[in-house]
């Protein structure tokens, strides 16, 4: 290949990404509710829950990016320790993370909304 042929591959490339990631945030379009309305997400834990981090952190991600603009509540049905000492953690690392019982539950969404 030629000097030529490498900027013209390179080109195409750059183009086909750009192509690909505005497909993508079309895709991703963000969640709103309208006035006077409110997003929780509530995220009820029975047993023993590893994928608990993961799963919070791909809402703070569509939070991060603009696509979901939400409260988080994790919801203890019944957790194990270990996932209740998770839960603790990742409340107490981050101001918009909740952690309740199912009895607390429906006042904190009163409060929410």
């Amino acid at each position: 290949m030629n000097a030529l042929e490498i900027i013209i591959a390179v080109l195409v490339a750059s183009v086909i990404i750009a192509l690909v990631w505005a497909a993508a945030n079309a895709l991703l379009t963000p969640v709103s509710c309208g006035k006077g309305g409110n997003i929780c997400t509530v995220l009820k834990i029975e047993g023993h829950f590893p994928e608990m981090e993961q799963t919070i952190g791909s809402v703070l991600w569509l939070q991060k990016n603009g696509i979901l603009d939400s409260g988080i509540i994790i919801a203890d049905c019944g957790m194990d320790e270990e996932t209740r000492e998770m839960a603790e953690l990742i409340t107490r690392e981050s101001g918009r993370i909740v952690l309740c019982n199912m009895r607390e539950l429906e006042r904190i969404i009163a409060e929410e909304v």
